[in-house]
């Protein structure tokens, strides 16, 4: 296993020249919380098709949330291969993985043969109560105007932090989609998981136990907008998030 920095495709490129037997490139189309760079996720398309390496989305947190066709549809770039978790399973445990029909037949002896056979199995499989639950959220996702709202909930949550912050007077940085994405006390643009960091941790804590106080439960790790929010939870969380910033501000 080989590994490269996030948003680098210089060295990317120096790995597979390196080594030949490179089979295939694994990214999260979205590290976490950290966008690719403009031209990035083609620049590994292409990569891969020039040395014959498989490219692999890991799409367990973008599937489904950046857009109906996940970090695929919203970027334009497909892989050859595609995991997909968490919304998949409505809540419940459930996972899958997407590929070309060349790719699937592997998972099919009759089909390659038993020297070219990949065995899968899962302790869920076929789980019926995840499946159900899955297939009825994805229905409620495919219809009219869900991610034009969801992307427009997490907007309103970024400006409304984003505001207070700036209203203080606090280095911040919004690292991330509206769609899932988290507030770094930093004066440093977030383009890898070395500048994908609070200056001062404690200033965090602070934000995130003020927050609690107040009544709103913010992840350390990330934010993700929820289609169940209404003007009601907006405002809630808009008066916490000022007094949050306020008590920032008042320490500084």
């Amino acid at each position: 296993m080989l590994i490269a920095p996030f948003n680098d495709l210089e060295a990317v490129a120096s790995l597979l020249a390196e080594h030949a037997d490179v089979a295939a490139i694994v990214v999260e189309p979205l590290q976490r919380i950290i966008p690719a760079r403009p031209g990035y996720l083609q620049g590994l398309r292409d990569l891969c098709d020039r040395h014959h390496v498989l490219l692999i989305f890991d799409e367990i947190v973008t599937g489904f949330r950046l857009a109906y066709g996940g970090a695929q549809e919203r970027y334009g770039v497909v892989p050859d291969i595609c995991t997909l978790g968490k919304i998949i399973g409505g809540g419940f445990a459930l996972v899958a993985l997407g590929a070309s029909a060349e790719i699937m037949a592997h998972f099919d002896k009759s089909a390659v043969g038993a020297d070219k056979w990949l065995m899968q199995l899962g302790t869920l499989s076929g789980n019926p109560v995840a499946a159900a639950a899955g297939l009825k959220t994805m229905e409620v996702l495919r219809r009219d105007g869900q991610y034009d709202r969801l992307r427009a909930l997490g907007q309103q949550l970024q400006d409304m932090q984003s505001e207070a912050l700036q209203t203080q007077g606090i280095a911040h940085r919004i690292c991330g989609d509206p769609t899932l994405f988290d507030i770094l006390f930093t004066d440093v643009d977030c383009v890898d998981y070395r500048s994908a960091k609070h200056r001062d941790p404690a200033v965090n804590l602070t934000y995130n136990a003020a927050l609690r106080a107040g009544g709103v439960f913010k992840s350390p790790g990330k934010l993700y907008p929820s289609l169940a929010l209404s003007e009601a939870d907006l405002e809630h969380t808009r008066q916490a998030v000022l007094k949050a910033a306020g008590l920032i501000g008042s320490c500084r």
